[in-house]
């Protein structure tokens, strides 16, 4: 559930990055995008955890 939740929030995050890019997802390899993806979970991950140990 919340990986799924993860997954469609960095597919998102790629996807808006993309557009404002002006370059799609179509131009990165799989491999790559996979990649990012990762990196995008772990930051917002990251952040989550981080707002969440300030309070």
């Amino acid at each position: 559930m919340l990986g799924r939740i993860l997954k469609t929030v960095a597919n998102e995050f790629l996807r808006n990055r993309a557009q404002r890019a002006g370059s799609g997802p179509r131009r990165l390899p799989p491999t790559s995008l996979r990649e990012a993806q990762s990196r995008v979970v772990h930051h917002v991950v990251r952040t989550v955890l981080n707002r969440f140990m300030r309070r």
